[in-house]
């Protein structure tokens, strides 16, 4: 049996080899999704701090009322 110490470090190994399995296949997708910003903010395209903020909060709020009903 593992002691808690050990099961702890072998699920954040496992973890870990997970993000270094999914980035590489994921890379190029990242990248593009990086170069679609860059261009909606150089068309004026972005948000504002504020509009941020907002967008997040309301993710937020979303995702904790899902969490509640589930």
């Amino acid at each position: 049996m593992r002691s808690d110490t050990e099961e702890v470090t072998h699920r954040r190994l496992e973890s870990l080899q997970a993000d270094e399995d999914w980035l590489p296949k994921n890379r190029a997708a990242i990248h593009n999704k990086i170069e679609r910003a860059f261009d909606q903010f150089e068309r004026g395209e972005g948000l504002t701090p504020e509009e941020s903020l907002a967008q997040l909060e309301a993710k937020k709020v979303s995702r904790r009322a899902q969490q509640r009903r589930a």
